[in-house]
């Protein structure tokens, strides 16, 4: 048993908790030896886990090099930040356990050096000189930042449907629809969006919009209404709980949360939570598909208010962003949530099934949420910082 070897397991077993219970225990049961079988080749977790970070980015390097100076001779910065956009995704979707170890153990953390860890590597994206990298560096967003966020994203949703490392047929397909994507990007024009009154439209969103229809008269109307009351009754009973469930995990954290400390929180006895919910998971998942739904809910009530597509994008964004303006104890919970560390608890984090399902549903939520917005495709030419010709339906 050699160094690599353990390092190897080490990604791919603790890979599969999502580097949430990094135990020894459970590397050594796969790699069929003893702890202290371990300990002659690391002097603990830590020792480990600084040989994983080494290993990353050699295996990074490694895999960028012959992409990096074929882009470094590339004439166009476009062409040559697709070239390195699809190099780091196609490492990404074939390991997804590294693209774990990124967002997970690396991203945030003190270890996020990336552009220095590679620079000791030889891959120096400073060599990227001239106009187009100036533009594209201190353009607002950063082009480059938006093109990578983009390959983020891609990466994540092609292990999501897919659920495991690429193979090259399927592979081959992720790379060609991510490229399409960044090179069309969202089809935005400058001059069509310096020409937005964004003041404008902030103040809809602040007072609210047109608002909705209300019921007609009648004994329909009063039919519905007293339907809608009670609807609206069991609703707020249910947002009570929620509330409660939000209020502990922004204080506990998702590990130390109970079903106990829920019903204090809200003050009534855990039967009444059960009336409602399954389990625990089944009560933080809801915490999770309510608040998503309700933002897809608020983004989405003002799109009448604007024939104008980039328009349209910018109310539901604005709409969105004051909603958690308004809602903080969501973002308490996200912090809480980010922060918390399950090793120092030693309690079991969700499993990775339920985790796939969490993500899976998110996405599928979020998907819904620009669906009824087509940015146009453009005819002419023009400034296009923002994404290349054509238009796409989000």
């Amino acid at each position: 048993m050699t160094k690599d070897a353990i390092v190897d397991a080490a990604f791919r077993v603790w890979g599969r908790g999502y580097f949430q219970r990094m135990s020894l225990a459970s590397l050594a049961e796969d790699l069929g030896c003893t702890k202290p079988a371990l300990y002659r080749h690391f002097d603990g977790k830590d020792a480990l886990e600084d040989a994983m970070h080494t290993a990353y980015y050699d295996r990074l390097a490694a895999f960028l090099r012959p992409h990096y100076e074929e882009a470094l001779g590339m004439p166009r910065f476009e062409d040559a930040l697709v070239t390195l956009a699809l190099a780091f995704g196609a490492f990404f979707a074939r390991r997804r356990d590294l693209f774990l170890f990124t967002l997970i153990r690396l991203y945030g953390s003190d270890r996020y050096h990336t552009d220095c860890d590679l620079k000791d590597r030889g891959i120096i994206f400073d060599r990227f000189t001239g106009a187009d990298w100036e533009t594209a560096t201190n353009a607002h967003p950063p082009q480059v930042q938006l093109v990578m966020a983009a390959m983020i994203d891609a990466v994540n949703n092609f292990h999501l449907l897919d659920g495991g490392d690429g193979e090259d047929e399927r592979l081959s397909v992720f790379l060609h629809d991510f490229e399409v994507t960044i090179r069309r990007g969202l089809g935005l024009y400058k001059d069509r969006v310096e020409c937005i009154d964004f003041a404008a439209l902030e103040a809809v969103v602040l007072r609210g919009g047109a608002g909705m229809d209300g019921v007609d008269g009648g004994e329909t109307g009063a039919a519905v209404k007293t339907a809608a009351v009670k609807t609206a009754a069991v609703k707020t009973a249910r947002q009570e709980f929620l509330n409660a469930i939000g209020e502990t995990l922004a204080e506990v954290g998702p590990t130390g949360a109970t079903v106990e400390l829920f019903a204090r929180k809200l003050g009534k006895s855990k039967s009444s939570l059960y009336t409602h919910f399954k389990n625990r998971d089944e009560m933080i998942l809801s915490l999770f598909e309510s608040e998503v739904t309700q933002i897809i809910h608020e983004a989405a009530r003002y799109k009448p208010e604007s024939d104008v597509p980039e328009e349209q994008l910018y109310l539901a964004l604005f709409a969105a962003a004051r909603y958690l303006q308004r809602r903080t104890m969501i973002l308490r919970v996200l912090e809480k949530v980010r922060k918390t560390s399950h090793e120092e608890t030693g309690e079991e984090p969700p499993s990775p099934d339920l985790i796939r399902v969490r993500q899976m549903r998110f996405a599928e939520m979020m998907n819904t949420l620009f669906s009824g917005i087509t940015l146009p495709c453009h005819a002419g030419t023009g400034d296009v910082p923002y994404g290349g010709e054509g238009g796409v339906k989000t």
